[in-house]
């Protein structure tokens, strides 16, 4: 087995940043709702680059890779700041698979928990199970880089997930 691996992921955020940018949208409903009835040009200035700076966000999150890379001692994340865990501080390893469902559509996710004694990284990414069988069909390479992550840390840490404990 290798003694590193590095992975790119674009994050199908998690509950905190959902909840984060429906709030983020209702107060910016409440604010043109009050600069329709009180106008001025301080409130649509100040309207407009609160939007601007909440589409910015939403863009920027969902462009900007994550970069997690790890080796046989510790593990590097990077997305909007660093965080580094060493491996033998890990107690916990959970990967599960999840979905989401939308008025119209149910999507597949994959969640990988990484805990420590005081800290911990939830990392999700978004799976097209459609893809991958048509992939698996024409006999091609079905890679899931977040599973690949698991895999490697599972074996380095010796630690697994139990979904049935979950």
């Amino acid at each position: 087995m290798e003694d590193s691996i590095s992975i790119k992921i674009h994050s199908s955020g998690g509950e905190l940043y959902r909840m984060l940018m429906g709030i983020g949208c209702f107060v910016l409903i409440l604010w043109l709702a009050f600069l329709i009835h009180a106008f001025s040009w301080g409130m649509l200035i100040s309207f407009i680059l609160a939007l601007g700076a909440y589409i910015g966000v939403l863009v920027a999150y969902e462009k900007v890779p994550q970069v997690i890379t790890a080796d046989t001692e510790k593990l590097n994340y990077k997305h909007f700041g660093s965080k580094t865990i060493m491996l033998s501080d890990i107690k916990r390893l959970v990967c599960e698979p999840y979905s989401v469902r939308t008025r119209y559509d149910t999507f597949q996710h994959i969640r990988l928990l990484i805990v420590t004694a005081d800290d911990e990284l939830e990392l999700h990414v978004s799976v097209d199970a459609n893809k991958m069988l048509e992939n698996k069909l024409q006999s091609k390479e079905t890679d899931i880089p977040l599973i690949r992550l698991y895999e490697f840390l599972k074996d380095k840490t010796g630690l697994y997930s139990d979904i049935s404990e979950i």
